[in-house]
């Protein structure tokens, strides 16, 4: 298409420290890490990244206030990497139909 904006993807190579590095189709991609002062108690991470327009986020999130029923994807993954789950190969507990979420997305429009 004459005129469109190529688009480009940012990738955060996974280091020792993250819980957690990817993203989707959409362009959104971001990595996960322990928040400092993150406890057993009260568990919390950083996300950090670009959502699907190329706009850098940073947000901090509570484990223990999760609602999986209304969840947004970077909340998805904070809770499936701190739980270790087995992804099998990048497979997410979301529905399907929510795989082109963006960042403010939640799950609960889909339900």
């Amino acid at each position: 298409m004459a005129g469109a904006k190529p688009h480009t993807s940012i990738v955060y190579m996974k280091t020792g420290d993250m819980l957690y590095s990817g993203g989707n189709g959409t362009g959104l991609s971001f990595y996960i890490k322990y928040a400092e002062g993150s406890t057993e108690d009260v568990p919390t991470v950083i996300a950090k990244g670009v959502d699907e327009n190329g706009n850098e986020f940073e947000q901090t999130i509570h484990i223990n206030k999760i609602n999986p029923r209304n969840v947004s994807l970077v909340e998805m993954t904070a809770l499936e990497s701190y739980m270790g789950v087995d992804k099998n190969g990048g497979l997410t507990s979301l529905a399907p139909e929510t795989g082109m979420m963006g960042l403010s997305d939640r799950t609960g429009k889909y339900s």
